[in-house]
């Protein structure tokens, strides 16, 4: 699933299985993307409406279906879990972006924790990961920094990840709970590093294909096997961490 472009230059969701692209459609706009799918094929997303708004979606059995919004204009689901729980942000009526998770028609808010916005980005089966960012008061650099979260979703105990740069980004969650993503520090402008948080909270940075480069974890299978990239003299390249 992803997206592709039409000869128009707009934007849709498609899936593709067995060598074969499908358009999933809109929700009545002109641009749509998908962004996860469960063990059971349900893909979610967002796509543009016919008001111009941006809604998350869920789509299944060949039907594209708007989940709506937390009470402002514009939603965006990132994950769904195989029970079909979906996580994503969506602007409040209020117009802060808070992370959410959305079950069988109903919303949770999950806030901003406090600061300027929540996203919550994926979900396994019993966690979900997301952050939380900048302070309300930040200016300056200090408008980069962005703290990765772990939420247990039975319990919705948050905890932080541990980022050792300035912003932390979580990308993806595994069944076991490994989680990969991330981090930088715009003021210094130093490098981008990818890291992986194992189920009991240790936190490791990956190895990069060049020192001090760029370089960011972003999906893990069940088995442990990470890709993202990571930079070279030649520019940036995909790569696959195995575990040792």
């Amino acid at each position: 699933m992803g997206f592709s472009t039409l000869l128009s230059g707009a934007e849709r969701a498609v899936r593709w299985q067995n060598g074969v692209k499908k358009n999933l459609g809109t929700l009545g706009g002109q641009n749509s993307e998908a962004t996860a799918i469960n063990n059971a094929g349900v893909i979610v997303g967002w796509s543009d409406t016919k008001s111009g708004d941006t809604h998350a979606f869920v789509y299944k059995n060949g039907v594209m279906t708007d989940i709506g919004t937390l009470g402002g204009t514009t939603s965006h689901a990132w994950g769904i879990n195989d029970v079909g729980k979906i996580v994503g942000s969506s602007t409040t009526a209020s117009g802060k972006l808070h992370a959410f998770v959305w079950v069988n028609g109903t919303f949770q808010d999950l806030g901003d924790g406090g600061s300027q916005f929540g996203e919550a980005i994926a979900i396994n089966n019993g966690l979900i990961i997301g952050d939380f960012g900048p302070a309300p008061d930040a200016e300056g650099g200090d408008l980069e920094a962005v703290d990765a979260w772990v939420m247990s979703s039975t319990t919705g105990v948050v905890t932080g990840i541990g980022n050792q740069l300035h912003a932390s980004h979580p990308h993806d969650i595994n069944a076991n709970g490994i989680i990969v993503g991330g981090e930088e520090d715009t003021r210094a402008q130093d490098p981008a590093n990818a890291w992986v948080r194992q189920a009991d909270g240790t936190v490791q940075k990956l190895p990069e294909l060049m020192v001090d480069g760029l370089a960011s974890a972003q999906g893990i299978n069940r088995a442990g096997a990470i890709v993202g990239y990571s930079e070279t003299a030649d520019g940036l390249i995909a790569v696959l961490w195995r575990p040792q």
